[in-house]
């Protein structure tokens, strides 16, 4: 994607087009369509992939009731069975 980007870029440029307005047709920032037509050695776009963060939660809970009463280290289930009876 970037080698065609760039060759885009350059093509545009040649054109006549203003670097505000070959930014706009890729969809990219008119800092990197600067970056992209300066003659200086380049960086190639690494691909990312952006996924949710799945940090496994603690499977124990510590909780402090209003009424002070304090839970340390059970599962979910039994902290809601306790709190329901207990509360």
């Amino acid at each position: 994607m970037h080698a065609r980007a760039l060759s885009y870029a350059h093509r545009r440029s040649a054109e006549g087009a203003p670097a505000r307005a070959i930014a706009e047709e890729l969809g990219v920032s008119v800092v990197s369509v600067d970056r992209w037509l300066r003659d200086r050695p380049r960086r190639a776009l690494i691909p990312v992939l952006v996924t949710p963060d799945v940090t496994p939660c603690s499977s124990s809970f510590e909780v402090v009731t209003p009424r002070g009463l304090r839970v340390v280290g059970l599962d979910l289930e039994t902290l809601c069975t306790l709190l329901q009876r207990h509360g």
